[in-house]
This record gives structure tokens, sequence and C-alpha cells, in this order.
């Protein structure tokens, strides 16, 4: 039996992910590392301030060759349906990288900036740099989170250097 799925290495994966975070978050510059082992490869994606990591997440996190199931302990492989051409079929193709990890750093300069907006905010101000009012109680999470759009509160903080 013929396999129809296409083998996309962990390096050319990375130009994926660049450049599907390049379209996704234009104002902000993200590193793209691949790192190859014996026991496979994993793409390494960092970045300062900007989208929060679950953000980023939802944008790559389909670029994965692989999950992990804890219960099992076993790492499976898996393939992946993308848009072929248009107007075309999905192709499925398997990912040489087996995980993409991320990791966000909050730069002195944005942890300032939320730090005078959650203080407007505690004192009952609306925050003068988050579009909408951005605390509240989140029933969910049991704490207060902040409610706003931080990713437009990002590009607000990248704009002032």
């Amino acid at each position: 039996m013929e396999s129809n799925t296409t083998y996309i290495t962990a390096t050319e994966t990375a130009k994926l992910v660049r450049k599907q975070l390049k379209a996704s978050f234009p104002e902000f510059k993200f590193s793209v590392k691949t790192s190859k082992y014996a026991g496979g490869s994993s793409i390494n994606v960092a970045w300062t301030d900007g989208p929060a990591a679950p953000s980023v997440d939802e944008v790559i996190g389909h670029y994965c060759g692989a999950s992990f199931d804890g219960m099992t302990d076993c790492k499976n492989h898996h393939n992946t349906l993308i848009d072929g051409e248009p107007g075309g079929m999905p192709v499925e193709v398997h990912f040489g990288n087996d995980f993409i990890f991320t990791s966000r750093t909050i730069s002195p300069e944005f942890a300032a900036v939320v730090e005078v907006c959650l203080g407007q905010v505690a004192e009952g101000e609306r925050c003068s740099i988050c579009p909408s009012p951005a605390i509240g109680y989140s029933e969910e999470a049991g704490l207060m989170v902040c409610k706003s759009d931080l990713y437009a509160a990002a590009r607000n903080v990248a704009s002032m250097f």
C-alpha cells in the first residue's frame, strides 16, 4: 500500500511556524529554533511581551508531529491534514518535529506599564493603556484576572519604544 503522506522536516516546519507567526502577530519578533536529539526533535519559540502563550499555542500548535500521553507515558506520532493547493483537497503531512515549546518573556518596561494599569483599575479608574476595563473577578478561575485585550496593550507598549 502506497502512502500519500508528505514528510516535512523539523527545519522546514520551523519555516512554516515563522511564516504563521509573522502573519498572525506582525508587530512582534519571534525566535524560532529547532533542536534535534536522539529521541526526535522539537521547535522552540520565544518572544518578549506580545501575545500571551495560549494565543501563540493556538496559532502554531497544529505543527506538532507527535503528542505525549501521560497515562501511558508514551509519545504518539500522528499526521495532520493541511490546506493543499487553492481549490484542491487537503494534504496529509507528517511534521518532523515532535513538539513545539513556547516561552514568553515580560520586559521590565511592559511589567511597569501593566503595574500602572492594575493600579489605576484597583483605584476604580479606567486603565489609560488598555482599551477596556481591565480587571474583574473570574468565577471560573476563582481570582482577579485581566479581562482586557492585553495583545492591544502590548502593541501600545511596543509602540512606546
